[in-house]
Order: C-alpha cells, then structure tokens, then sequence
C-alpha cells in the first residue's frame, strides 16, 4: 500500500522536475539571444558612429560638438529586428538588428539645427550630404554562444599557427580565458567601499556573495572570441554593468552588512557599473612544438618591484552619460597601463610582454595584477566639455608578487 502511494507523488516529482528543467533552459536560451542582441547593437553603434557626414567630419564628431548622443542612442535602440533569432546550432544563435538612414539623418539634421554654431559646414551642405541615406539601412549582426559551449569554438582553418596546437590545449586556452575574464571583473570590484570600512572583497568572500556573482559569470554566453596568430585568445562575455548589478545586489541583500537604504544602494550601483573591467579575457595556448616550455620566472624580485606605474586615459562624452565616459576613460587609461607593464624587463633578453605572449601563466598574472590598478584621479569636461580624463595607478609589487605565485 504503502509503494502504491508512493507512485504517484514520484510522478509528480518527477514532473516537477523536467518543468524546472525545462524552465532553465529556456531562460538560458532567452539570456543568450539578448547577449546577440546586445552584441548586434554595440556593433550597429559603432558603424554608425563612424559613418563620415561632410568633409572630415563623422556621426561621431557631429554628436559630439552637438551633445546629441542620447538622441542618437534613442535612435539607435529603435533599430528593427530582421527576422527571427538564427541558430547556427543547439548553442549558437545570431540576431540582426537594422535601423533606417533616415530616421539617423533626421537625428542629426535636428541636433545640427539646434546648435549651427557647433558644426563646421553650413546646414544646407549638411542637408544635401545626408539626403542619400533616406534610401539606405544601417544593419548589424550580433552573436553569442552557450558559455557550457565554449570549447568548442575553434580557429578558422586558415589560420597555420593553431594546426600545432592538439584539441587539449585549445580547450584549456579556452578555458583560461574564460576565468581570465571572470577574475577580471571580480577583482574590479572587489576594492568598491562598503559601510563601516568594509569593502566589496568582503562580501564577495561569503558564498552567498562571491558565489552568486562567480556562477553567474561561469555561466554568460560568450559574444566574441579570437584566436590570433600568435596563439592567444582574446574572449568577451556577455555581462552587462546593469545585469551584473542586480547579481551583485541579490547576493549582498542576504547579508548583514548589506546597504540600509535605497540611496546607499544607488550609490553602489553606481560604483559598481562605473568601477566594473570589461568582460575581455586572455589566454595563450602551448603550441605543441619544441621549446615551449613555460617560461622561469627570476629568484629575485627586479628594481622595478619597489616602483608604482601610471597612465592616463581620456573619453569623449559619445561614449554616453558621464558614468559610461569615465569607464570609457578608464579602459583607454588601462591599456596604457598594460603597455607599460609589457615595456618591463623579466630578464635581460624579455619583457614581461614578450613572455606573457609566451606563456598564459605570465598573461594570467599581469591581468590578474592590472586588475588590481587604483583610479588616483578624475576629472570631468576635461580636455573638452562632457569628457572625462582619468589617472590610474599600479603599485608594481602586485604584479611581482603574481609573477612568483606569492
């Protein structure tokens, strides 16, 4: 009797959990055509941005002497969806956006309207120029792949370099980008203060924290990845400021040191979307010939260990609101930084870039290291109106100590 009674609730559970089932993945599907979306957009911009207008000047230019660039960006989004979500196979899918010239045109002619002064060419020229894309599209297409699906991306076959390179080692390259990049935006964050002196890395240690934020970037589509000659990946996942945010919030609300008001949440969020790295990642493969053994790193830490380097980064207000200029800023500022950390010697005959091209273990560490660069100053309209120019700053003994695994 008592087994007969059992069936039932097994059938149940049963259908429970196929519905749950079911239900992940299909929010996993709708996660992944957004990051397309998403990806076609960004791509779509930047075309557009681009797009010269009259003379030497571009849509970027023009939106930037006119502050347009809100409504262009509304413009923009508007653009139109061609078709239905394309998928190439179970685990990557493409979406192509389209928005109409005219409607682009328009935009400009208002904001040249508006501020004359601001551009260099009289408005009828401007008018004339602009009169063709009445009859054009602007389109874009956008793509993302499963992030359970990534190893199985690979190079195109043109591409001689990775012919030496056996499947084991593309996939751990792969990999290794992936978490490259997840360590990235983990450790921009870590340093954001909290209440009582306390500081995102704290909360990021507790599993409810660090684990959430962790397996939701294990689990991103991935937008982009490259597989260069020189046997590096370059990888981007799909993780939005904004989409990151509610992660990061939903974990520190089951803390105890968790904000207690909606002003102190908004202002985390905001350094939360304006402090957080770009979701790039980098990783080298073994190339499978002789001769690439990893590289040693020195007994002794070098002179500059003791030393801190700094860059500069600029960002003109197309970039978006002044949040987004100054992250803008900030990449810009940190790939100055990176070069000065690939000009250091390791040894007498290599640069710390040389043999990070060399070997991924030395890659991992300096990004490790760069994500660990401190902004030491800001300053808004600077050089130009609605700009922003940012200093950061590397204390180089984090970058040693990564170096010797300390």
């Amino acid at each position: 009797m008592w087994g007969m009674a059992m069936r039932p609730m097994t059938a149940v559970l049963l259908v429970c959990l196929l519905c749950a089932g079911a239900r992940g993945q299909e929010d996993a599907r709708r996660s992944q055509v957004a990051a397309a979306a998403a990806d076609a957009y960004e791509r779509l911009r930047l075309e557009v941005l681009a797009m010269p207008v009259a003379g030497d000047m571009t849509v970027q230019s023009l939106v930037d002497r006119t502050g347009g660039q809100v409504q262009l960006d509304a413009v923009l989004r508007s653009a139109d969806q061609i078709g239905g979500t394309r998928w190439l196979d179970d685990q990557t899918c493409q979406v192509r956006l389209e928005v109409r010239g005219g409607d682009v045109a328009r935009t400009l002619l208002a904001l040249a309207e508006k501020n004359p002064k601001a551009v260099p060419v009289p408005l009828k020229t401007l008018r004339d120029r602009l009169k063709s894309w009445n009859d054009r599209t602007f389109p874009a297409t956008g793509s993302s792949t499963a992030g359970n699906a990534a190893e199985r991306l690979r190079p195109d076959e043109s591409q001689v370099a990775w012919r030496a390179v056996n499947e084991k080692d593309r996939t751990a390259a792969i990999s290794a980008a992936r978490q490259n990049a997840a360590e990235r935006v983990l450790d921009s964050l870590r340093p954001i203060d909290l209440a009582d002196g306390k500081h995102l890395a704290d909360a990021l240690a507790t599993p409810a924290g660090g684990d959430a934020v962790g397996k939701w970037l294990e689990g991103r589509p991935i937008t982009s990845i490259e597989f260069r000659d020189d046997l590096e990946v370059r990888l981007t996942l799909a993780a939005a400021p904004d989409e990151l945010w509610s992660t990061v919030r939903a974990g520190l609300e089951k803390q105890t040191d968790a904000p207690k008001s909606e002003a102190q949440w908004d202002q985390l969020r905001q350094q939360v979307e304006s402090r957080v790295a770009p979701p790039v990642g980098r990783a080298v493969a073994a190339s499978g010939q002789p001769g690439a053994a990893a590289i040693m790193i020195p007994r002794q830490p070098p002179a500059w260990a003791d030393d801190t380097a700094d860059a500069e980064g600029a960002a003109a207000s197309s970039a978006g609101p002044k949040l987004r200029t100054a992250r803008a800023a900030e990449a810009v500022a940190l790939q100055h930084l990176r070069g000065r950390v690939n000009a250091l010697p390791l040894t007498d005959k290599l640069t710390l870039g040389d043999a990070a091209r060399q070997d991924p273990r030395i890659e991992g560490a300096l990004a490790r290291s760069l994500a660990r660069a401190r902004l030491s100053k800001v300053d808004y309209d600077s050089p130009t109106p609605g700009a922003v120019r940012v200093k950061m700053s590397l204390n180089l003994a984090d970058v040693w100590r990564e170096l010797a695994g300390r």
